[in-house]
């Protein structure tokens, strides 16, 4: 089963009025994580101020990558804003469709060609997407192309060098302490593992610069949490 199809069930369930519709994320490095569907569709007076944030500093034409619920998006159209939701997975695809997004990209986004934004935009972590180190290069790389001049990305992480007893487990298990393999599961219905990255703003800025990027941290949150402004240089 596809990696994110039980989290979009349990969206699509809520959507049909199961309030209570709740996920469970499973990672290799902690306890299991009960997840309400609900916060997927929160309104803007219950996002927290990073993602505030993000949206207020968001411009022009958007790509909102790792759309989910729509949430960011939703906000973005309200204010006149072009946006277009990403999402890999189909049925995140149907969510997206069903509040009447009209523009709706079922794709990785590393394979997205021929189009430009003017932000790119990556809330709830959604920098995780690419996985490890390896591929958070070949993305940083390939999204230089979907921006056009004065282009920017922003992208909420967790610095994990704050979760001491996890980073030690992922040392010696030879990976970098922000990657963790996850699986979602939602009525007994289990999706394929995948790895998730949470990188730190340090690392950030040095895969940054190596990729042709300006990065900084605008932005700090709890327990590490911080929002980051990549721009294009040159």
């Amino acid at each position: 089963m596809d990696p994110f199809e039980p989290m979009a069930l349990a969206l699509l369930d809520y959507l049909d009025g199961q309030a209570d519709a709740a996920f469970i994320v499973k990672s290799d490095v902690g306890e299991d994580e009960p997840t309400l569907a609900g916060q997927f569709f929160r309104t803007w007076e219950q996002m927290p101020a990073i993602e505030r944030q993000a949206l207020d500093a968001c411009r022009g034409r958007v790509l909102d990558i790792g759309a989910g619920g729509g949430c960011h998006s939703m906000v973005l159209a309200q204010r006149g804003l072009e946006v277009w939701p990403l999402d890999i997975c189909p049925k995140m695809d149907e969510v997206l469709r069903r509040q009447g997004f009209a523009h709706v990209i079922c794709q990785d986004v590393c394979e997205l060609q021929g189009m430009t934004f003017d932000t790119l935009l990556l809330m709830m972590n959604g920098i995780g997407i690419v996985g490890n180190l390896a591929g958070l290069e070949r993305f940083l790389r390939h999204a230089a192309a979907l921006v056009g001049p004065g282009g920017q990305m922003l992208l909420d992480s967790h610095d994990y060098r704050f979760t001491a007893n996890a980073t030690t487990r992922l040392y010696a298990r030879g990976r970098f302490r922000g990657e963790i393999h996850l699986r979602i599961e939602y009525k007994g219905l289990l999706g394929e593992p995948f790895a998730w990255l949470f990188i730190d703003p340090p690392m950030l800025q040095r895969y940054a610069r190596k990729t042709g990027w300006r990065c900084e941290a605008i932005g700090y949150g709890t327990k590490g949490h911080y929002l980051a402004r990549l721009e294009r240089q040159g």
